[in-house]
């Protein structure tokens, strides 16, 4: 029976050991069937990219016998774990050297120097122990390569990404733009740069594999790259391979050789006037502009009716002439005494040969000023400037000239008329409703050649029309320009140009919108376009707004900052939300127009606006071409000057009387070059004129004459105010006012006694006050006068020298 009780005790004991040690380890360390338990984990849960170090922690404990760690590893096509390594401690973190466990000791096993290896999710870890192991799988969150393949592309906005030029016998550092177009950072960018094609004489000498790093989202990084081309490498455009991360772009080289054949070019003196009816010595300037020489040249002055050849023939011949070199050829013309243009054109015949024997043919015009230039009448055409050089097909070039009025001419229309397969780029029609005698209008008109053209050089008609005294007439000039083209027609790729583009309103105001109306021309004979897809660059492209600040003067000074340089965001916002037009097909030398509408924002500066029109199409074979074109649009803002009160002394017939008009510049913008002056009859203005160089937006300027009346009565007066608009223009404000005069009196400043309440014979002031001399009171009044006068010169002075200082000018 003891017995018994003492069994019973030892059970109940062991039952009570138990439930304690329970309520100390986990029940699942007992529970579990496996030896080994892994009862936790922790890892890296952020978002890895290539490269990303992983971190992971496994919480385990043995669950039946005591056992010994032996080992762990890590596996899974997500990781990289060539330095991975492991430690294995206890469950206060206490590094264990001896890795075994009791039941239910609860370890920990920490992995370190894993990366992700860019592609998969999975992560298999394994822990071992003497006699098996136990697994656990982590999906990692990631984001693979071929997630953020694409992601690296040339900045299409940066002209140099998509084309690049070199000259041949030159070597070139070029540079690229590579944008993270994704929104996640970039890391272990790869550059690999190479020829599509091989190309004699051309050849990448650095840069060709290039390390990015990690790029950022929406981040930019330039990289660079030498192209060497050498002597011997033919003219051409050839494509080079930009490969970022897998994905190709093409960049665009335009090679131009330095061997180029002979060209020539004629010229006379620009200042030469050739006398109608008269022997003119005539020396025609013949220049080899091109790279090789040029032999057997044979030029041949044609026959027309305005010249004839005096004394000799009318073919001259030069044995040679090195690249780059000048000579001259003489010769004697008579211009016809009947012609009325004040310029003839003069037609000239070229033939010559290179050293290689190939033969060239050309017609070239030259332009001779006539003496008619003195006797033409109401409109002249001045400062014409051609392009020097030659110009390739495509290429743009100007023209610049300036007409002047020499009286009132009115409906006036200038318009640039290029020979054929020449087209304008820009505004090439302007028309003026009046001009002013003595105005003048400088104009700059944007051309090019199409592919079609031939090798020549070519005439370009400026016409004016106008009305002067109810007749219509006319008057015309002409510019010049050198094309060369000598591409076969079969070889080259389709082009689009912006054959010509109109704004309604031409000029438009800050806040207000405009229709944009693009023609866009195939400028190919044969070639059909697809897909053609044009986008608006709403920025300014030459990106040259600045702050303008200034203050105004008399005491009133203020900063006057532009609200909104637009140097960084979109001047120009398309009205239906997008920027962009789109054509589906383009025949071959076809013309189609698209409309966009654009709005401004009210706080744009006004200047002429350079607008980029980036151009994408596909040829019949499917490769995709590009090209930039850019557009002026000028903008103006709101310009308004108030006059506030006339402030106006008491003016006497003879005497100069200070006035006061305050002015305010209530518009939205500076208003430059303003001339303030009085007009009337019946008086006479000292400082009459008053010029301020920038009347500053919200500022406050004061026009302070002196105006000394001749005659008496009412007089009537104007303030006028003269100032350039947004265009240059001249403009003007009347504000009428009247001036009241008196008559002069000589003894208008002596003080009558009864004025002043005194009574003459006692001297004591009527109100029996304490007498007062009368002698006294006459010197404080003299004393009182003279400072009062005083104080208002000294005032009078101050505010002129303050705009003396501030840039004030005044004129007679």
């Amino acid at each position: 029976m003891l017995y018994y009780k003492k069994g019973f005790r030892n059970l109940g004991f062991m039952l009570i050991l138990t439930l304690t040690l329970s309520m100390f380890l986990p029940y699942t360390c007992f529970a579990a069937e496996d030896k080994l338990l892994i009862l936790d984990k922790t890892y890296t849960t952020s978002k890895l990219i290539e490269g990303d170090a992983i971190n992971a922690k496994i919480k385990f404990c043995p669950s039946k016998d005591p056992l010994k760690i032996t080992g762990v590893e890590v596996s899974g096509t997500a990781v990289d774990k060539n330095k991975f390594s492991y430690t294995i401690t206890d469950g206060n973190d206490n590094d264990m050297e001896d890795t075994a466990f009791t039941t239910g000791q609860i370890g920990y096993a920490t992995l370190r120097g894993i990366t992700y290896s860019g592609s998969g999710s999975e992560m298999l870890i394994t822990l071992k122990y003497e006699g098996g192991s136990v697994q656990e799988t982590i999906t990692l969150d990631t984001v693979s390569n071929a997630d953020i393949q694409g992601a690296l592309v040339l900045d299409s906005s940066i002209t140099s990404n998509m084309s690049a030029s070199i000259k041949a016998g030159e070597t070139k550092k070029l540079s690229l733009q590579i944008k993270n177009s994704s929104s996640m950072a970039v890391k272990n960018g790869i550059v690999k740069i190479s020829l599509a094609d091989s190309v004699v004489g051309l050849s990448l000498k650095e840069g060709q594999y290039i390390e990015l790093g990690t790029i950022q989202s929406k981040a930019t990084k330039t990289i660079s790259f030498i192209v060497e081309a050498d002597s011997t490498v033919k003219a051409g455009t050839y494509k080079i391979n930009v490969e970022m991360n897998g994905v190709k772009q093409i960049l665009q080289l335009q090679v131009d050789s330095v061997a180029t054949p002979p060209v020539l070019e004629l010229s006379i003196a620009k200042d030469k006037v050739f006398k109608l009816g008269e022997v003119n010595d005539l020396k025609l300037i013949v220049k080899n502009s091109g790279g090789k020489l040029a032999k057997n040249i044979k030029l041949q002055i044609k026959n027309q009716k305005d010249v004839a050849i005096i004394g000799n023939s009318n073919v001259k011949y030069i044995n040679s002439l090195a690249a780059g070199s000048t000579t001259t050829v003489e010769s004697q013309i008579q211009l016809d005494s009947s012609t009325s243009t004040n310029m003839i054109l003069l037609e000239v015949g070229l033939t010559y040969a290179s050293e290689a024997g190939d033969e060239y043919t050309d017609t070239q015009y030259i332009y001779l000023n006539t003496d008619t230039l003195s006797t033409l009448g109401e409109m002249s055409i001045n400062k014409v400037q051609s392009p020097s050089g030659t110009y390739m097909a495509n290429q743009n070039f100007t023209i610049s000239f300036q007409i002047k009025s020499e009286g009132n001419a009115k409906n006036v229309k200038v318009s640039v008329n290029p020979a054929s397969n020449i087209i304008p780029k820009s505004q090439s029609v302007f028309v003026i409703p009046s001009i002013k005698k003595g105005e003048t209008r400088d104009y700059i008109v944007t051309l090019a050649a199409t592919e079609d053209i031939t090798t020549s050089t070519y005439p370009i008609e400026i016409l004016v029309e106008y009305e002067y005294n109810n007749e219509k007439t006319s008057i015309h000039q002409y510019a010049s320009v050198s094309v060369s083209n000598e591409e076969n027609e079969e070889s080259t790729k389709p082009r689009v140009i912006i054959g010509q583009y109109q704004l309604s309103p031409q000029i438009v105001k800050a806040g207000e919108s405009t229709l944009l109306s693009l023609d866009f021309y195939n400028t190919h004979s044969s070639k059909e376009i697809y897909n053609l897809a044009v986008t608006i660059d709403g920025s300014d492209s030459n990106n040259s707004s600045s702050n303008n600040n200034s203050s105004n003067s008399s005491g009133n000074s203020s900063n006057s900052t532009n609200s909104s340089n637009n140097s960084n965001s979109d001047i120009f916002i398309p009205v239906s939300g997008s920027n962009t037009l789109f054509v589906t097909k383009l025949a071959p030398r076809e013309i189609q127009t698209r409309q966009i509408e654009l709005s401004t924002l009210g706080t744009t500066t006004a200047k002429t606006y350079l607008i980029a029109i980036n151009i994408s199409y596909e040829d019949n074979k499917g490769n995709i071409l590009t090209s930039t074109e850019t557009i002026a649009i000028p903008v103006e803002q709101e310009l308004a000057i108030d006059v506030a009160q006339i402030q106006i002394g008491n003016l006497t017939q003879g005497r100069g009387t200070s006035i006061t008009a305050t002015l305010y510049n209530t518009g939205k913008a500076d208003i430059n070059n303003v001339m303030i002056y009085l007009e009337g009859e019946g008086f006479a203005v000292e400082d009459n004129k008053s010029y301020l160089s920038t009347f500053s937006k919200g500022a406050t300027e004061y026009y302070l004459p002196t105006v000394t009346p001749i005659t008496t009565g009412k007089l009537q007066a104007t303030l006028v105010i003269e100032y350039d608009d947004n265009t240059g223009a001249k403009q003007s404000i009347r504000h009428p006012f009247e001036m009241e005069v008196v008559e002069r009196t000589t003894n208008q400043n002596e003080m009558t006694n009864g004025k002043e309440g005194m009574s003459e014979r006692s001297g004591m002031p009527m109100n029996g006050a304490p007498h007062v001399s009368q002698s006294v009171n006459k010197w404080v009044i003299v004393v009182l006068a003279l400072a009062v006068a005083a104080g208002a010169f000294i005032t009078f002075k101050v505010i002129k020298r303050r705009k003396q200082i501030k840039g004030m000018h005044l004129h007679e």
